[in-house]
């Protein structure tokens, strides 16, 4: 559940019974603003979930029964504040979420007690996806004293470790008090495994969907 919040009122995590074709709150999240994401990790058969934004409510949170438990696994920083969690046999890998501060990329291991971080990039993250063992983030041109940047970044890591920038694209005219922030979206899903699919959005090529071979992206 993700909205405004002014008030902190109670926000929820929801799930679908398809048999039935109902939804129901299957946790109630009483201190934080709202919830970023929520994601299924293969490698140990959890769910995750990312919450934001002050410093006590951004947090990430991990549960081994589907939901009849939940508990936070790191959090209570601007660079704890993710959305996207991306995972491999032995970590969690986001990018931090937050205007106040500069942006990384991190790895974190999945007790919480080493967090590396890993790239410093241009601005906040939204989004990333896996290709095959390749992993990717993208940035959102977010308005901030402290992330001036003008392009939505692509990152790339064939290793987890090492970062490069593969892609950019400028933002477009458009004032961000009005309109979207800049930002480069990928397909929910697995896709073909074979090449990195992305979207543009309010930048230059706004919409156009790029296709890149693994090896070329």
């Amino acid at each position: 559940e993700y909205r405004s919040n002014p008030e902190r009122s109670a926000v929820h995590v929801y799930a679908v019974d398809f048999t039935g074709c109902s939804w129901r709150a299957v946790w109630r999240f009483e201190n934080v603003r709202h919830v970023h994401g929520v994601y299924f990790d293969p490698y140990a058969d959890a769910f995750w979930v990312t919450t934001g934004d002050t410093d006590t409510e951004a947090a990430i949170w991990r549960s081994d029964d589907h939901f009849q438990t939940l508990r936070r696994v790191a959090g209570g920083s601007q660079q704890l504040r993710a959305v996207q969690l991306l995972f491999t046999p032995d970590y969690v890998y986001f990018g931090s979420d937050t205007p106040e501060e500069y942006n990384n990329i991190y790895r974190m291991d999945r007790s919480g007690s080493t967090v590396e971080s890993l790239v410093s990039v241009g601005g906040s993250i939204f989004y990333g996806c896996q290709v095959d063992r390749s992993l990717f983030f993208s940035t959102a041109v977010e308005p901030s004293k402290v992330n001036p940047c003008t392009f939505s970044e692509v990152w790339r890591s064939d290793d987890g470790t090492n970062w490069q920038k593969s892609l950019e694209f400028k933002k477009d005219r458009l004032p961000m008090k009005y309109f979207q922030y800049g930002q480069v979206l990928f397909p929910l899903g697995d896709g073909n495994q074979k090449s990195l699919y992305c979207t543009p959005f309010a930048t230059e090529f706004h919409e156009k969907t790029f296709v890149f071979p693994q090896a070329e992206a």
